[in-house]
């Protein structure tokens, strides 16, 4: 029998944090995201999660039909357009730390400044943790846990005079390691 309440709508949310950071308890599914994690702020046209799958068929030469399939790859995805133009949103964008954000000047001279890294092919990126946060049925609350992340959308953002000027992102999950999943979701089941 189908059931309302558990259909999904609404907006989610993006949080961040380093690469390696404690990530909220599973007991704490339903409470404020906290540090070390940060929002990234509001978030244009929706945040999509994509779980791509790359499969071989086997196959023999007595049928026609493929015997079965071996998984061989996966991409997971976190894509959205971040509507808050900050340098450290741009510099997540681009896939650098926002330590390297210099500053300078007092009062009306005052800036914030940084020079684009990663001329460097075979240095390691500035990975990330991401958190999805969206709804679960009944209301409820889920979080998607992308454990090593890296930004991998160009990044194109104009200036329109009819326009909000956005910051594409595309979050790509990757392995951590044989005891640790690069992936997690995790839902409220209180009733």
């Amino acid at each position: 029998m189908p059931s309302a309440s558990n259909i999904i709508a609404g907006a989610a949310e993006l949080f961040r944090a380093e690469f390696g950071a404690t990530e909220p308890a599973d007991t704490a599914v339903a409470d404020p995201i906290a540090a070390p994690f940060a929002s990234l702020g509001g978030t244009d046209d929706g945040v999509t999660l994509n779980v791509a799958h790359e499969w071989m068929n086997l196959r023999m030469d007595q049928i026609i039909d493929s015997a079965g399939k071996r998984k061989t790859g996966r991409t997971i995805t976190v894509a959205t357009n971040l509507v808050e133009g900050t340098l450290e949103n741009l510099l997540l964008a681009l896939s650098q730390n926002e330590d390297t954000i210099d500053t300078g000047g007092v009062g009306a001279t005052a800036f914030r400044a940084f020079d684009v890294e990663g001329d460097d092919s075979g240095a390691e990126p500035d990975y990330s943790s991401i958190i999805l946060r969206g709804r679960a049925p009944l209301g409820k609350r889920r979080l998607f846990i992308l454990r090593k992340a890296l930004s991998v959308e160009d990044v194109e953002a104009a200036y329109k005079k009819d326009d909000q000027w956005l910051i594409p992102v595309t979050f790509e999950c990757h392995w951590v390691s044989t005891s640790i999943r690069p992936f997690r979701v995790v839902e409220s089941a209180a009733v």
